[in-house]
């Protein structure tokens, strides 16, 4: 059940000639609002912020900002064919160094971005990890680490990763759940865990996912290879390569493999995937294939099943209607009318 709030404010001193569909950033800084407009909002409200604000972004497209603090930024949603917020350009996310008072952790939610995101070193002062960054239902093209960059203990929720998610340092670690990830990638001399994905369709070459950890996923091979002996995988579905029949598990030790499934025909799995990333698929699984493809806990392997099973939608609150006065009062005031609505 959805309820309506509107809010009417009424603010000073500020410029009039805002159409219903201006691009609005609000930043909250403790009980403290601010509001700024147009294509560059999100990084007037990115100076204005400090660790542990809350940026929230209507819908629309907002030019990008490089971020090198423990910030949220919230937008109305991923899904193109609803309310979204686009970022447009490619930035950077540096981490905040142990000896800076700083509050919470990074969060991206409800993004769609076509650009490339890169974790790296901003300077002589800001060369640590991106520690405990979340990512929850963004649509992202490319992550790439650039120079000493470390991307340590971060959360994939609910997100799509068209083209790459790269992990160039062996300190790099990410947990994905109820996720879409195109061509994760690990370092090739990696010794540890990387990469753990859980309730996923992963889709590209296994040669890359060395020492990763897989439970109730959907496996796509791009390539003629094979999941390498150091994974672990737990009720997994695995697709080898076209049509063939290859089993991608093979490699794997016995006692490295628990439940995994060899099915080499995609038809007889998804609705309509059959290995192309776009943005109006929805990975959904034939009636079939959820009823004979389970994961550890009995539901559906892949994005739907599990404890969170993947949706666009979001339960926080977003702006719906923006409504700005033509002109000022005469005190010099004006009126400013938003809607907001949420899901219980």
């Amino acid at each position: 059940m959805k309820r309506l709030i509107s809010l009417v404010a009424v603010l000073a001193c500020m410029a009039v000639g805002y159409a219903q569909s201006a691009l609005v950033a609000t930043l909250n800084h403790g009980e403290a609002v601010s509001v700024f407009y147009g294509a560059s909002a999100l990084a007037e409200a990115y100076d204005a912020a400090t660790h542990g604000d809350v940026i929230t972004l209507s819908n629309g497209t907002f030019n990008s900002v490089n971020i090198a603090k423990n910030i949220t930024v919230r937008g109305a949603g991923m899904d193109e064919t609803g309310p979204c917020t686009r970022i447009n350009g490619n930035f950077n996310l540096y981490g905040v160094p142990d000896s800076v008072d700083a509050t919470g952790h990074l969060t991206l939610e409800g993004l769609y971005h076509d650009g490339e995101i890169y974790y790296t070193t901003k300077d002589s002062t800001y060369t640590s990890p991106i520690k405990n960054a979340h990512f929850v239902k963004c649509r992202l093209r490319y992550i790439t680490q650039n120079g000493k960059g470390v991307l340590r203990n971060a959360l994939f929720l609910q997100c799509r990763i068209k083209e790459r998610l790269y992990f160039g340092s062996n300190d790099c670690y990410a947990h994905c759940i109820n996720s879409v990830i195109y061509n994760p990638h690990v370092s090739s001399s990696s010794k540890d865990t990387q990469f753990e994905f859980t309730n996923c369709l992963v889709v590209g070459s296994p040669d890359y996912w060395d020492h990763s950890l897989f439970t109730n996923c959907i496996l796509k091979s791009t390539i003629s290879h094979y999941i390498p002996s150091s994974c672990m995988v737990s009720n997994c579905l695995g697709i080898g390569y076209s049509n063939s029949t290859i089993d991608i598990f093979q490699k794997l030790y016995p006692a490295n493999k628990y439940g995994t499934i060899k099915e080499a025909d995609i038809a007889t799995i998804f609705k309509t995937f059959i290995g192309t990333y776009t943005d109006t698929e929805t990975f959904e699984l034939t009636d079939e294939a959820k009823a004979q493809y389970l994961g550890t806990d009995g539901t559906e392997v892949g994005i739907y099943g599990g404890s969170l099973p993947f949706t666009t939608e979001s339960s926080l609150p977003k702006i719906k209607k923006f409504n700005v006065a033509s002109k000022s009062t005469e005190d010099g005031k004006l009126k400013v009318e938003i809607e907001v609505s949420g899901v219980e």
